[in-house]
């Protein structure tokens, strides 16, 4: 049951508007729709009171007024005093309200702010007298006296009775009929997006100067925590309204770790679509501009990896800093989260124990609090959890979770039925947002205490509501079925709002085939929800599943055309793949919904550096580093193609700045150790990395070493690392092809074959195992063998390069010649700027006879660049044949200039000069290659031949 907060606005006209979000309220005061004139009720039957009687609405008509005040500077003095004297009232008046009894809740329980709670870690707040703007608790004389200047003065109080009976007609009257559309609209929304309440992110309005004083940075800092401690989804918007008005208005850089957290708290209620995404990607790259290294900015980037669903990422950046600051209250809480969902509920209990011993002063968050009993209760610590979860509701009453959990626990080891069903069903009707899962598992607990006491049908409706709600709950669909068999199971319909939760919950487990099932089947109960058919494409892609995650993230795409984030990792799975064109396309498409995103240019800079094209790739990154100047992959992918350029020395201030953003990025690191190696030596390199594992003992730093010595054709030394790290990591599919590609190097092809096999094995999508097998049949000369490996991998990807290269050079050796050509064909068209499928083509030609095509191919070799002698050499070849010995002699001397050492110049030399009856000439030719080559395989035809030269005893001219 999500608690969205809804209002209906009756106008000082009477009119009746909504319902409306309060962060929508609060945009339409900002906008001046409403001035504090107008009342508001609790959507769809609470009682009208004064809008500025709100806490959420007061300090923003007074943000409103001062705002109006700054802005008629110029204006004349009359309209500065009319905006002055508002203020002042509505000052004066708010301290007069501040006499008035204290404000009780529902149950008439007094209702006390924390003003003295403090950022746990992330700032601390010293009391500096009253603040400036207190709370909206309210004199109701201030809105008499509005009303007042409102309605006509009458003598007769019988009169004024009359009147107000009337009017009280008539807004019964206008309020049924706005709950009558609102109903239908509400009903329709229902049916349409399966009963979630969805809101968006609220976005900050940076402005160029601060314009917030302190005071009002206090006063808005401690509502945003006493709220954000409450754990609701209404004190979350609370607080992130509190710390929205701090942001936007100051350089405060504690208020943007605490907005970034809120936001990660409202995530699950939020749309998770382009809007979203990108008011927190605004947020990110506001903190980082202020300080980078500040911890906020560190929080802010850990959600950011959150959000994207990117674990290990955030994982990663706040182990490394834990290392170093064990203090940071939000890192330890989210690393607790993370193993909860792995379900080591041991290492979870301990880190939000952790938060609770440092969040001071108390109350501690609720949430924390709840996750630690929470731990304690799946490990079996039952009187501890017990403990917690009293403490939780001692501090915080009304905490729906807590009281269910308590619930489900006295039920079940305790047996307390009683206290159990009144704390559950105090829970459930709380009126508050109740996770699915855990609203499954009281429904299913409820289920239990209806069989004990004797009521079957009750038991079976509430077990079938609890496998509604969440239908891997196991326990339930055991319970339908032992009461009302397969039929009550499958009349049940479920509720699809939580898969989308579950697949997150599998992600962070790293089970990956459950996290897809419950994206997919997310997306087919709402096809507009683009955001889990892209999860479902991530997910899919970690299976080994590339085509399909492919078509999933096409389908984000249909679904959510504006979502940039869908057409940037589709690029990058396609570029992975090296269908280069459809990337560059799908970037393209990027570019129509917004043409200065950052992401996109750093895409193009990704393909560009795949393709080796570094000089372009350079260009991409810059652009994309001009638009967003800390964002770290793009930083990385210019300072690889800046070292790749050979220029070590700007790659290196690149980096730099990669480092101080995310000192724990592996990648970061990898790359400066191939930075160094180019700057002061390949052994420079290792000793840092050495030192990196000395510190983390990370089996990426050992490949890299690996991969610096195998540069330097240590193979030996490669060889050893490359073991260690497997030892380490043996399903570490990288390892395992960078060790089989140096032993292939070392002639060890059957060890090779089996490590290339392994890795093949671990992820059968991937073409570039079973390529490299090919490779391994050809260059032993098992042409048959590899021509099926390569035939495998174009089955597999079509777009692998060199692919149909090889497979046309294994046609070629088994003397399939029109096959040949055809690869050939099939190999520039992907790839029409390299040599090699020309070079096939050529060779085809030279086998079949045709030797006119021959010249022409190779040709096309030297047009793309490859001028060497065996190229020269083999043109000369085919223009002999044809008949143009001239040319076949321009060629030969070319080859000449280039290697004169190359025995097989000499060899053609002889047959053009033989051709031409110049047998003197002829007879120096083939002698001269056999001096440079005496154990040549034809050794015998050309001594034979020479003798023929020899006999003829001719002399030209």
């Amino acid at each position: 049951m999500n608690e969205i907060v809804q209002w209906l606005i009756r106008t000082s006209k009477g009119e009746i508007e909504g319902p409306f979000t309060t962060v929508e309220v609060i945009r339409k005061i900002r906008s001046g729709v409403y001035v504090g004139e107008e009342y508001i009720s609790k959507f769809p039957s609470g009682r009208w009171f004064p809008i500025s009687y709100d806490e959420n609405f007061f300090n923003i008509l007074l943000e409103v007024l001062e705002d109006e005040l700054f802005e008629k500077e110029d204006e004349s003095s009359l309209e500065k005093k009319e905006v002055t004297q508002r203020i002042e009232t509505l000052k004066k008046e708010f301290e007069k309200g501040k006499e008035d009894p204290v404000p009780k809740d529902e149950k008439g329980k007094a209702v006390f702010e924390d003003l003295d709670a403090k950022t746990p870690v992330i700032i601390e707040m010293e009391k500096e007298g009253a603040p400036k703007v207190g709370k909206a608790v309210i004199d109701r004389e201030q809105n008499e006296k509005r009303s007042r200047k409102k309605r006509p003065s009458t003598s007769s109080k019988s009169s004024g009775k009359s009147r107000r009976e009337e009017r009280t007609k008539v807004q019964l009257i206008a309020l049924g009929a706005a709950i009558l559309v609102v109903a239908s609209v509400y009903f329709y929304l229902q049916r349409t997006t399966g009963g979630a309440n969805q809101t968006h992110l609220r976005r900050p309005q940076f402005k160029n100067g601060p314009n917030i004083s302190k005071g009002e940075i206090q006063q808005n800092m401690r509502r945003a925590i006493q709220s954000f401690r409450k754990d609701t989804f209404k004190d979350y918007l609370t607080a992130q309204d509190a710390l929205v008005e701090i942001v936007q208005g100051s350089r405060s850089l504690d208020a943007f770790g605490f907005l970034c957290m809120t936001y990660r708290e409202l995530w699950p209620f939020t749309y998770q679509d382009a809007q979203d995404h990108k008011t927190f990607q605004l947020v990110l790259r506001r903190v980082q501009k202020l300080n980078p290294k500040s911890p906020s900015a560190n929080i802010c980037l850990v959600v950011s990896h959150w959000l994207k669903g990117e674990y290990d990422d955030a994982m990663r950046i706040m182990n490394n800093h834990l290392a170093e600051s064990p203090g940071m209250i939000f890192f330890n809480h989210m690393v607790g989260d993370i193993y909860a969902a792995r379900k080591d509920y041991r290492s979870a209990s301990y880190y939000f124990a952790k938060v609770r011993e440092l969040w001071t002063p108390p109350p501690v968050w609720s949430k924390s609090l709840l996750q630690e009993a929470r731990m304690y209760r799946k490990r079996g610590v039952h009187g501890t959890a017990i403990k917690l979860y009293q403490r939780l509701l001692r501090s915080n009453p009304q905490h729906a979770v807590a009281k269910i959990e308590l619930g489900i626990l006295e039920f079940d080891p305790y047996q307390n039925i009683s206290k159990a069903k009144d704390y559950i069903s105090s829970g459930l009707t709380s009126g508050q947002f109740i996770p699915k899962m855990i609203e499954s598992e009281a429904f299913l607990t409820l289920a239990k205490i209806s069989i004990l006491q004797g009521s079957n049908k009750k038991g079976l409706e509430n077990a079938q509501k609890a496998f509604s709600i969440d239908s891997s709950n196991e326990d339930a669909r055991s319970l339908i079925v032992s009461m009302g068999g397969l039929k009550a199971l499958n009349s049940v319909s479920i509720d699809n709002v939580n898969m989308v939760y579950l697949g997150e919950q599998y992600m962070k487990m790293g089970n990956y085939s459950g996290a897809q099932a419950e994206f997919r089947a997310a997306f087919e109960a709402n096809p507009e929800n683009g955001f889990a058919a892209l999860r479902a494409g991530e997910a899919l892609w970690k299976l080994g599943q590339s085509n399909e995650a492919i078509r999933w993230i096409k389908m984000s795409i249909d679904a959510d055309p504006s979502f940039i984030r869908s057409y940037l990792i589709l690029s990058d799975f396609q570029s992975e793949r090296f269908d280069y064109e459809n990337a560059i396309e799908t970037l393209k498409s990027a570019l129509l919904v917004n043409p200065r995103h950052h992401g996109v240019f750093r895409g193009f800079a990704l393909i560009e550096m795949r393709r080796r094209n570094y000089a372009g790739a350079v260009r991409f990154a810059k652009k994309a580093l001009e638009l967003y100047d800390t964002d770290i992959p793009s930083l990385i992918i210019l300072a690889k193609s800046l070292n790749e350029q050979g220029s070590p020395e700007d790659a290196f201030r690149y980096l730099q700045r990669a480092l101080e953003l995310d000192s724990s990025n592996e990648d970061v690191h990898v790359t400066f150790s191939k930075i160094l190696a180019a700057l002061q030596g390949t052994d420079a390199g290792i000793t840092y990395l050495d030192k990196m594992i000395s510190k983390y003992g990370k089996v990426v730093y050992m490949r890299a070493i690996g991969d610096l010595l195998a540069r330097e054709e240590r193979n030996s030394e490669a060889i050893q690392y490359y073991y260690d790290a497997l030892e380490k990591s043996p399903k570490d599919k990288g390892i395992l092809m960078d060790l089989a590609k140096i032993l292939q190097i070392e002639k060890r092809f059957e060890e090779s074959r089996d490590l290339f096999l392994e890795a093949a094995a671990l992820d059968p999508t991937d073409a570039e195992p079973i390529f490299l097998i090919g490779q391994l049949y050809y260059d032993s000369g098992k042409y048959r063998e590899a021509l099926k490996q390569f035939d495998r991998v174009l089955e597999i990807n079509p777009n692998y390069p060199f692919a149909h290269y090889y497979a046309g050079m294994s046609n070629l050796n088994l003397k399939n010649y029109d096959m040949a050509l055809k690869m050939s064909d099939q190999e520039r068209l992907m790839n029409p700027g390299i040599p090699e499928p020309y070079l096939l083509a050529a060779d085809a030609y030279y086998k079949k006879g045709q030797y006119q095509l021959c010249t022409e191919e190779y040709q096309k070799v030297l047009s793309r660049g490859l001028k060497t002698a065996d190229v020269y050499i083999k043109l000369a070849r085919c223009y002999r044949l044809s008949g143009i010995f001239d040319s076949a002699l321009t060629m030969l001397t070319k080859a000449l200039n280039q290697e004169s050492g190359n025995p097989d110049i000499y060899k053609e030399l002889g047959a053009l000069y033989l051709k031409k009856g110049y047998y003197i000439k002829s007879a120096e030719g083939y002698q001269r290659y056999l001096q440079l080559s005496p154990n040549a395989k034809d050794k015998k035809q050309i001594e034979a031949l020479l003798k023929q030269i020899n006999k003829m005893g001719v002399e030209d001219g």
